[in-house]
């Protein structure tokens, strides 16, 4: 099935209208893969970016309550541009052609609400936005992913948190 033309959806959007947009829905079995190696590739940029402190602001690089892993409100926009291009670059055979359908032309650099999207909802699921989180996933922090001492995240590709 063909993705269907029409605007994109911001990136707040609801995962069933992200997926409506690109032809996809919830139940069929093959979109419900395609939807999660999507979001294992956005996972995977999304720990590329939290690791390197040079993605982050200037003044964010040296300011000691900014930690890894970095959450996406740190970060230049010119790093988060680069791991959208990197992540289509990087796109498995079965993702390549939604992310293709998700390009934005008629710009000074090419860009991607496909992959924009899925990379904003994997950092903010990771960062703590997820109000359906299962409650045994929800344990007390201080306020940067830290459980005595280790940095832990949630990710909801896993449904689990990982170090």
């Amino acid at each position: 099935m063909s993705p269907v033309q029409k605007p994109h959806p911001p990136r707040s959007a609801r995962k069933e209208e992200f997926l409506a947009r690109l032809g996809l829905n919830d139940v069929e079995p093959s979109h419900k893969l395609l939807y999660r190696r999507m979001l294992d590739e956005a996972s995977a940029g999304r720990d590329r970016l939290s690791q390197d402190p040079n993605n982050l602001y200037a003044q964010n690089r040296h300011d000691p309550n900014i930690r890894q892993p970095y959450s996406a409100d740190n970060m230049t926009e010119t790093a988060m541009h680069r791991e959208v291009m990197n992540i289509w670059k990087l796109a498995s055979v079965e993702t390549r052609s939604y992310y293709d359908f998700g390009s934005i032309g008629g710009q000074a650099t090419p860009d991607n609400w496909v992959i924009r999207w899925c990379l904003w909802h994997v950092f903010r699921y990771r960062d703590n936005r997820n109000s359906r989180r299962p409650n045994e996933l929800r344990e007390p922090t201080n306020g940067h992913g830290q459980r005595g001492g280790q940095v832990t995240y949630y990710d909801p590709v896993r449904n689990t948190l990982r170090d």
